[in-house]
């Protein structure tokens, strides 16, 4: 296999050790490192099975680039056409232009710091290292009883159950991190019921008997153990269930097993969290690590703050107090009706999780499609998407803003709100947003998209740093939520490097009346919300903010019909 590497005005380049990658389950796979010649030539002196993609989207640091280098205008023929709405997908062939910006600029934004116990702040260090250090920012003061129950036909797990359940207590010493414990750590009053085996109950109503059951018998210990979940209560339940059967079956058919608690105990209104895999939490030299990712997920669910970052501000200096993430699924009813689920969910400008509201939006025939097209370096891809009414936009943020006004988010007068949207929007869609933000109390507000960019990058045969920012216009930029990231473990400095090449997302600030004066600092808040995800005290392990992941979380939920009722909505559930 052969090719040739040609700089920006077509001549060959002589380069040495350029890897070549090919995209294998949305992975990247090197497959050969290669050199060229004077003419830009390089050959495989291998068979490789597959079809190899370079990325010419990755500026190599070439210095000779004339394009580069000289100011050059070129004009493309029909260039507005393509980004006309009503473009038929055949004609996006003939308008594939090479794109490429005289200048770049590259940046990187700084991992935010973040907010924990002692009123400490820190950065560039894992979640897990600090909340060793300084504990969570904010522990209830109510008791917290943890009730373990596994399934009467699983008897065998009873006693691994109790272990995790105990570890998750008082802390392991095991691993490079040492895990302390809820109890002693996370400054919590906390105890373990004894484990109660459970049996399926396929009525909700009976299943609902035999949960009161179980929390009237625990009274003999814990005499003011409420048989309702009340944030406001002295002492607040949660279920540890155990099992290691994925299935069941009924009728013939299979259901989840998990599906099968957690709807169940989300309509009743209490926490619950399942673990199916025991030996990562008793078996080996690392148990610690899902120790700590375990325990602050079962923290958060029953009303605890481990951490979290600064609330951004307008231009006005004002405050940013409320982020709100906006999710569209479509989904089916029991007759197989296709509609759209739409989900707010509700955040404080600093990262609090505080609820969300749903909107159902029916599809028929009329519905409206649009066509998107995103444009960069060459690169043209063509994406279909449903317009969301307007009304149904209105609808749905106006719920937000009764919830915030309802809790009594801010003191005094509102400051500023932000919406993050997944993917394509539509411009009627984006007005209503606009309009939204004008008929609202808040000073100032921001509708940002984030999209998947369809290229991957390397720069200097090195991965990219997290957080890395390139600059398209005033309005946009990519951003690379993950990537290689330097570390302290307190005296020391660590490397850790992604496994694959990362993805970069286009941040777009597409509306706005007095939020952002850069798309920087859009790209610098979303930055932000992705250390908020309390499921993991470890890396990142998602490319998107809380706003937007949270609200994906929820809508897969609530489609398996896993609804919270009660003060169980308020909390982070779903982790």
């Amino acid at each position: 296999y052969d090719g040739k590497i040609t700089d920006s005005l077509n001549r060959g380049v002589q380069l040495n050790n350029v890897s070549l990658f090919f995209e294998q389950n949305d992975r990247y796979v090197n497959i050969a490192n290669i050199s060229t010649d004077d003419e830009g030539n390089f050959y495989v002196n291998h068979t490789v099975f597959g079809s190899i993609e370079m990325n010419a989207l990755s500026k190599i640091e070439y210095e000779e680039d004339d394009l580069y280098l000289e100011e050059i205008e070129e004009e493309y023929e029909d260039e507005d056409q393509i980004e006309s709405e009503a473009i038929l997908e055949e004609e996006v062939l003939k308008f594939v232009f090479p794109y490429i910006p005289r200048h770049i600029e590259y940046s990187k934004i700084k991992d935010p710091p973040l907010w924990i116990g002692r009123n400490e702040k820190k950065s560039n260090t894992t979640t897990m290292y600090l909340l060793n250090q300084f504990g969570p920012l904010e522990s209830p003061n109510y008791k917290i009883v943890l009730i373990p129950l596994y399934l009467d036909i699983q008897k065998n797990i009873k006693v691994n159950l109790e272990k995790v359940c105990n570890l998750i207590i008082n802390g392991s010493g095991a691993g490079t991190f040492d895990f302390p414990g809820l109890k002693r750590r996370y400054r919590l009053n906390v105890a373990i019921a004894n484990s109660k085996p459970f049996p399926i109950i396929l009525n909700h109503e009976k299943f609902k008997r035999e949960i009161r059951s179980v929390l009237s018998e625990l009274r003999d210990v814990f005499p003011n153990l409420p048989l309702s979940f009340s944030i406001n209560s002295e002492i607040v339940p949660i279920f540890i269930i155990g099992f290691t059967e994925n299935v069941f079956k009924e009728w013939g058919k299979y259901t989840p097993l998990y599906q099968y608690f957690k709807e169940n105990l989300t309509k009743i209104g209490f926490p619950s969290q399942i673990i199916t895999k025991f030996d990562k939490f008793l078996v080996g030299k690392w148990t610690s690590f899902p120790l700590w990712s375990l325990a602050t997920s079962i923290f958060a669910k029953i009303g605890g703050v481990p951490w979290r970052v600064d609330e951004g501000l307008t231009r006005n200096k004002e405050v940013i107090d409320a982020i709100i993430g906006y999710r569209f699924a479509r989904s089916y009813t029991k007759e197989e009706n296709e509609y759209i689920l739409g989900i707010a969910s509700i955040f404080t400008g600093n990262g609090r999780y505080l609820g969300f509201k749903v909107g159902n939006i029916t599809i028929d025939q009329s519905f409206d499609k649009y066509n998107f097209f995103f444009k960069s370096h060459g690169y043209t891809r063509r994406y279909e998407g449903l317009k969301i009414p307007s009304k149904d936009v209105k609808n749905l943020f106006n719920d937000a803003i009764s919830y915030i006004e309802n809790i009594k988010l801010y003191q005094e007068e509102p400051g500023g709100i932000v919406v993050h949207r997944l993917g394509s929007i539509s411009s009627e869609e984006a007005d209503s947003f606009l309009k939204c933000f004008q008929l609202s109390k808040f000073t100032a507000g921001a509708l940002v998209s984030m999209s998947e960019f369809p290229l991957k990058w390397k720069f200097n045969n090195k991965t990219v740093d997290r957080g890395t920012w390139i600059n398209l216009d005033k309005t946009s930029g990519l951003l690379f939520p993950q990537g290689s990231i330097k570390y302290s473990t307190g005296y020391n400095f660590k490397n850790y490097l992604p496994t694959s090449i990362p993805k970069s997302y286009k941040i777009s600030i597409l509306r706005d009346t007095g939020v952002y004066d850069k798309a920087y600092e859009a790209g610098d808040d979303i930055m932000a919300l992705s250390r908020m995800n309390w499921r993991h005290t470890t890396f990142i392990p998602s490319n998107f903010p809380i706003s937007l992941e949270y609200s994906l979380i929820i809508a897969q939920n609530l489609k398996n019909n896993i609804i919270p009722s009660g003060d169980l909505a308020k909390l982070p559930w779903f982790l």
